[in-house]
């Protein structure tokens, strides 16, 4: 129910193909009436598949120190390409995922810490960018219900966590957004938000028992 700003997106995305992505974008732009049969989304929508590629943004060479991976310096520059094309002062950038951008041991807290800060923060301070990493759970995150992997860093370091899981009764079309961590806003269970899986995209339930 709040208003949100209106600002170019920048998807990395390291898991899938063209293809596959333009399929899907196919039944977003359908439920979003986007008149486009290319499967390329809205005009603002920038969506870069780079499945096969090397996507390490950090490595961590000797004794925890630093070094910035090549697609760093490629990932600087769509930022910048993109700002400039659509004139925008803020960005929303998402990459897909963790594990292929981070060159690091997830369990090592400084590592973990320095990605997310430097490498990630860096677009948040010197672009005005908004970044979301999508990361999957370990199994054992699954189990608690946490949705955490690796060092608690991976919390601690963003400024907010959100938790996408499946319905634990077995309803393969309901997921559950859950906020776990907010440093400006509330989280809890009271903030969950129930979606579900029809025609290829999450909708919220059309009804209050569905």
């Amino acid at each position: 129910g709040f208003e949100t700003r209106k600002m170019p997106v920048l998807m990395v995305l390291c898991e899938d193909d063209q293809t596959e992505l333009s399929r899907r974008q196919l039944s977003i732009n359908a439920w979003l009436e986007v008149n486009d049969v290319t499967g390329r989304g809205p005009g603002d929508l920038y969506i870069w598949p780079r499945v096969g590629e090397d996507n390490v943004l950090v490595t961590f060479p000797s004794q925890g120190e630093d070094k910035p991976g090549a697609f760093y310096g490629e990932l600087v520059a769509a930022v910048e390409h993109v700002k400039e094309k659509t004139g925008a002062d803020e960005l929303l950038i998402i990459l897909d995922t963790a594990a292929d951008m981070f060159g690091g041991n997830e369990n090592i807290r400084r590592e973990v810490n320095t990605f997310i800060k430097t490498y990630c923060g860096s677009f948040c301070v010197r672009h005005n960018a908004t970044v979301i990493v999508l990361a999957h759970p370990s199994v054992a995150g699954v189990a608690s219900g946490t949705g955490m992997s690796g060092s608690t860093a991976w919390e601690n370091s963003a400024r907010a966590r959100a938790y996408f899981s499946r319905d634990p009764d077995g309803d393969n079309a309901v997921r559950t957004l859950s906020r776990m961590k907010s440093n400006y806003s509330v989280s809890g269970k009271e903030t969950d938000i129930t979606l579900m899986w029809d025609e290829g995209v999450y909708q919220l339930p059309t009804t209050p028992d569905q």
